[in-house]
């Protein structure tokens, strides 16, 4: 970003905290005279008048005025109309910046209605609404609200409504920009007309630049640019929305000269005459934003381009026109990047988005990237071989194919064409490779293939056409045959519609069928040669009981010497074999028979023996043998579990007796006698 883009952005951020700050600071209109003294601007002066010195200001009350409020050089000035208005009860501009710099604010919130659809509109009813404080005329006075001829106007709320230029010569709009720099970050230009001879309803340009950040410029009128009006300078669009402006041309934007650069933002629901949305007669850099909803009866489009217009993004949708949603008259397109072009439609609501005149192409100037879908119609429609350009010097920048981005309203194809020098684009007809009979008295002919022009083809077999007393030789592009001709397999270029023809020449049909009545050969040979023989061999699926080899041929002749052959079979019985299973004590547990060639079976029976004093046994497995019939025996293998057997059982030990103490006895002494 330049130093310049940067610093506007800053003023942007800036101006923002300014109106944060006084939305949280400054109380809505009607509060009580105490509560208005209470509260306080800090750093700005509340006025019942406009100033004309530097210095931040706000309204207290609605105000008239009778002559210009003029802003000169080296004086910058903030207003806040504060939920107020201001009144010129006289014709002219209400302003004029004459070298000095107006930041316009406005933290009001009463909605008020206005004249939507009435020129110059009147505040007070109607279907139209803003909300805040405005700015306006007195009805019958004319004359706009901005005039801007040097310095700086940066408008962050507020409307500008009811301004009336209609026969006005040298200014127009409610915004008139001869020189300086007008940046629009809010607020509303609505309802108002512009000069009958100049154009531009809401904003007139004719010099200075402008850049629209934000706001909205809508239900304006003019004779050319009901919204905005450019001549020579710059105008960028970031983020305002201009909408439901109208017009006798270009309802939306007029670029008469100059340059209009749209990034985001969007120019929707206008009307016109001529034009609803957007007429580039000097030049347009979209990539970004949308212009949608846009009406107009005639056959220029919703957006027109005589100028030059480079397409790098963005979106052009749901318009609606004789001209479809973008046409380009007399102008150039450059396209690139990833615009979208889609969903536009004519008055007889047909789809139309890019409408090419005759001769007419668009130039793609860079690689088409992902998103991109632009709808084309050519006037000149194209037709079988005969493709129309509609995209210039296309593989110069890109690799893909061009249906990747770009799409036929008509339902034509989009291709490149074989030749590797040919950079263009182009819209073509689908061709069709059709296939006749030609006398033909059985058979189907080979079914059409229709593909893009100048894919490349294989030319198909005859299948089963037959003719009486005739063999095919080959494809012909004539009836009668004797111009080119093909082979089955052959490759064609299809650049047109083609239909071959089956050149016959006589001869017969020798055919050899399979067991089920299917081909299983088939020659053909000229009347005089040898009748040809197959080294092909039919077979027979054998059934439950046989199979089947093959004996010899047996000849039928039809009508016309063709000749079938079918085949004669000698049944051979399918051997049947045993499978025997024994039991472990050699006697049979199962038995099973089964063909030769079918799985042999299995048993599901487990062989047992018996078990004796010292062992048991446990069935292992199988061990298989043939006799000499082919017949299959299984022996079953046991497994030995050894019983277990018991030990000598020990004598007991004896337990030894304890032996008692004997008790000591104490001595006992007599007692004296006394």
């Amino acid at each position: 970003m330049s130093a310049q883009g940067m610093a506007s952005r800053t003023d942007r951020i800036i101006a923002f905290l300014l109106v944060i700050l006084m939305m949280l600071t400054i109380l809505p209109h009607g509060s009580t005279a105490r509560a208005e003294e209470e509260h306080t601007h800090e750093g700005w002066t509340a006025i019942e008048a406009l100033p004309t010195e530097s210095g931040s200001y706000y309204l207290t009350k609605d105000i008239e005025i009778s002559r210009n409020w003029t802003i000169g050089s080296g004086t910058e000035i903030n207003l806040c109309l504060n939920d107020h208005s201001i009144t010129m009860t006289a014709a002219g501009f209400a302003i004029i910046i004459n070298g000095g710099t107006l930041n316009l604010y406005d933290c009001g919130t009463t909605e008020r209605s206005y004249t939507a659809g009435s020129y110059p509109a009147t505040v007070g009813s109607g279907s139209g609404s803003f909300t805040g404080g405005y700015i306006t005329h007195t009805p019958g006075k004319t004359g706009g609200v901005v005039q801007l001829s040097s310095g700086r106007f940066n408008m962050y709320g507020g409307a500008f409504i009811g301004s009336d230029n209609t026969r006005d010569q040298r200014y127009s709009g409610a915004v008139d920009l001869t020189g300086g720099t007008f940046n629009l970050y809010g607020g509303t230009i609505a309802g108002n007309k512009g000069s009958e001879r100049l154009g531009g309803g809401g904003v007139y340009k004719s010099g200075g630049s402008i850049n629209l950040y934000g706001g909205e410029i809508k239900h304006n009128y003019a004779s050319y640019g009901g919204g905005l009006l450019m001549w020579y300078g710059t105008v960028t669009m970031d983020g305002v929305s201009i909408h439901h402006n109208s017009a006798n041309q270009a309802g939306g934007l007029q670029v008469a000269s100059g340059r209009l650069i749209i990034s985001s933002g969007n120019i929707s629901d206008n009307t016109a005459n001529i034009c609803g949305g957007l007429v580039i007669n000097g030049t347009c850099d979209m990539s970004g934003g949308s212009i949608t909803g846009n009406t107009s009866p005639d056959e220029y489009g919703a957006v027109s381009t005589n100028g030059t217009f480079n397409l790098s993004g963005g979106s052009i949708t749901g318009n609606k026109s004789e001209g479809g949603g973008l046409k380009v008259n007399e102008g150039t397109l450059n396209i690139s990047g990833n615009p979208v072009v889609t969903g536009n439609h004519n008055e007889a609501d047909v789809e139309m988005n890019l409408y090419l005149p005759a001769g007419t192409a668009i130039n793609v100037t860079g690689t088409m990237t992902e998103g991109a879908s632009v709808g084309i119609t050519t006037e000149t429609v194209p037709t079988a071989g005969n493709p129309v350009s509609f995209g210039l010097k296309y593989k110069d920048s890109n690799t893909d194919a061009p249906d990747n981005w770009f799409f036929s309203d008509k339902g034509f194809d989009v291709i490149l064409r074989n030749d590797d020098s040919d950079k263009n684009a182009y819209v073509a007809a689908r061709v069709t490779i059709a296939y006749d009979g030609n006398g033909a008295d059985s058979g189907d002919v080979p079914a059409a293939k229709t593909v893009i022009h100048g894919t490349t083809v294989k030319v198909a077999d005859a299948g089963k056409l037959k003719k009486a007393g005739s063999v095919f030789d080959h494809w012909t592009t004539v009836p009668e045959g004797g111009r080119a001709s093909y082979a089955p397999g052959d490759e064609i270029a299809l650049e047109g519609n083609m239909t071959l023809y089956v050149s016959w020449v006589a001869g017969h049909t020798v055919t050899w069928l399979n067991w089920d009545e299917s081909i299983l050969d088939e020659k053909q040979y000229l009347e005089g040669e040898e009748k040809p023989t197959t080294e092909k061999t039919p077979t027979r699926e054998p059934d439950d009981n046989h199979t089947y080899v093959f004996k010899e041929w047996e000849e039928v002749t039809v009508a016309d010497g063709d000749t079938i052959y079918t085949p004669v079979f000698t049944a051979v019985p399918i051997p049947t074999y045993t499978v025997t299973w024994l039991d472990g004590d050699g006697s049979i547990l199962d038995e099973k028979e089964y063909k030769e060639g079918k799985s042999k079976p299995t048993t599901d029976k487990v062989p047992t023996k018996a078990e004796d004093n010292r062992n048991t046994y446990v069935f292992d497995k199988w061990v298989e043998s043939t006799d000499q019939d082919g017949n299959t025996i299984y022996k079953p293998v046991f497994r030995i579990v050894a019983k277990p057997t018991a030990g000598p059982t020990a004598a007991p030990s004896a337990t030894p007796t304890a032996t008692i103490a004997p008790t000591a006895t104490p001595n006992v002494t007599a007692a004296p006698t006394a």
